[in-house]
């Protein structure tokens, strides 16, 4: 909003995603501007994040399910988020 970091540098916009996007909106007095919403251009598509431990990582047969999540994962987002395949579950 001030349009600088803390450390000088110039800030014109950014990108945010939830919790930051309702932690703007909730700002007083001067809520941050808005210039446009990604659902304004294209369906909504799931944003996560997930964690693993290290412990998980070191057994082989948990981080070969891991990765398979996680490729599954991106895989799916990625369908959503293209809008040539906006009927993608009418093509299965």
């Amino acid at each position: 909003m001030a349009g600088s970091l803390p450390n000088g540098t110039a800030v014109y916009a950014t990108i945010l995603t939830y919790p930051f996007t309702a932690q703007g909106e909730a700002l007083s007095p001067q809520p941050n501007k808005v210039l446009a919403k990604v659902s304004d251009f294209m369906n909504p598509f799931a944003s996560s994040a997930f964690t693993v431990s290290q412990p998980t990582l070191s057994n082989n047969a948990s981080r070969a399910l891991y990765t398979r999540f996680v490729a599954a994962f991106i895989e799916a987002n990625s369908i959503l988020a293209d809008p040539t395949r906006a009927n993608w579950y009418v093509q299965l």
